[in-house]
Formats: C-alpha cells, structure tokens, sequence
C-alpha cells in the first residue's frame, strides 16, 4: 500500500480519532460479543450466519446523549468474508452506572443489532465504505459522506469482469473479483469523526 489508508484501518484510526476528542467510558466484553450481519437459507437444515464481533465498547456524551461506539471485525467464513469491519453506535436508553449493569445491556443490544442495524458504516472487501440502507442512520450519513468522498479518495476500487467460480458451488452466485482495492487520504480519518459526532447529535431518537 502506498499513499492511502485500507477501509479497516480507516475503521480503526476512525475510532481511535472519536477516542483522542473526547472523554470515554471504556467497556470490556469478558468474551467476544456477536451480531448476525447475514443469513443463508439456501442449503437443507438451518440457515447459516455470517457473525459481526466486538470486544470492546466506548461510551460517549454528545450533547446530552450517550452512545456506546464500537469498531467491529467480521467474523470467519464465506458469508463475511466481503465485509471488512464496521462502526457501530447504540444509544444508551439506560440509567446506570454500574460497570456490570452497562456490560449487560450492551451486550443485549449488539447482540439485537441483526443485519447492521445499528451500524454507522461498514466496510467491503474492495475497500468502499457503505451506509445501510433502512437503519436510523442512513439519510443522515449518505447526506455528509456523498458531498466530500470523492475528495479523499486516493485510488478507486477495481473489479474484474471475470468472476469466482469454484466458489459459487458453495455461494450459489458469482463473485466478482476485486483487481484493486479503494484506499483512502489519512485527512478522511478527522473529517468521519466530525461526521459521525454530528450525526449522533441529530438523528432521531428511537
């Protein structure tokens, strides 16, 4: 890599930028705490899950609210393996300062965070970052990141007309290939942060 930052480390650093601007509550998973991000009903038997996981969280007040941010790392397997981690946010509707009782209610909510529903962005293997479509999040993220994107992006992703073929034996769809992957200016790392507290500020409370 030469000039950019990948999608997992702008992820990261990302969090890390959230982390340097303002005062935290740091909480520690004592296991790794999972989410199902994807399903797949296609074969006999129960549906496979693709997993989302997280050790950690740290708890934020923006403007009186407070969130719990967490940097998460796909899980093994095939039905993960385009997506290169996320940024989570769930709010804290919880009056507590008890480490376990905070411990527990985060645990229940990622653990209820089906399909990335409470995810900020995510990143895919070809290295672009993504909104989901449908969670509280979407209109106000794709409102900031679509005007600026473009300005700090070092180098496009690249994918390739041909596609994967042993592996739709067990996919069931074709996989293009990704020939380059999107990398990133370091300066996109302060500008998210500045994104995501404002975001944070505004959206709509559920």
């Amino acid at each position: 890599m030469t000039g950019g930052i990948e999608v997992e480390e702008l992820l990261k650093q990302t969090c890390a930028e959230l982390a340097g601007r303002h005062q935290k509550r740091e909480i520690v998973f004592p296991g790794t705490v999972f989410s199902v991000i994807v399903e797949d009903h296609t074969g006999l038997g129960p549906g496979r899950k693709g997993l989302m996981c997280y050790d950690q969280a740290n708890l934020y007040a923006f403007d009186g609210r407070t969130w719990a941010i967490a940097n998460g790392q796909p899980g093994r397997g095939w039905l993960t393996e385009k997506y290169k981690g996320d940024i989570l946010a769930i709010e804290m509707n919880l009056v507590a300062e008890n480490p376990e009782e905070l411990r527990g209610y985060l645990i229940r909510k990622i653990g209820n965070s089906k399909f990335l529903r409470n995810t900020l962005l995510f990143g895919k293997n070809d290295g672009t970052i993504n909104i989901v479509q449908g969670n509280r999040f979407e209109q106000k993220m794709y409102e900031a990141l679509v005007p600026i994107l473009a300005q700090y992006v070092v180098r496009p992703a690249k994918h390739s007309a041909s596609f994967v073929s042993l592996d739709c034996l067990e996919r069931r769809e074709p996989t293009p290939v990704v020939e380059q992957t999107m990398l990133y200016k370091p300066g996109f790392v302060p500008a998210l942060a500045e994104i995501i507290e404002n975001v944070l500020k505004t959206v709509r409370r559920e």
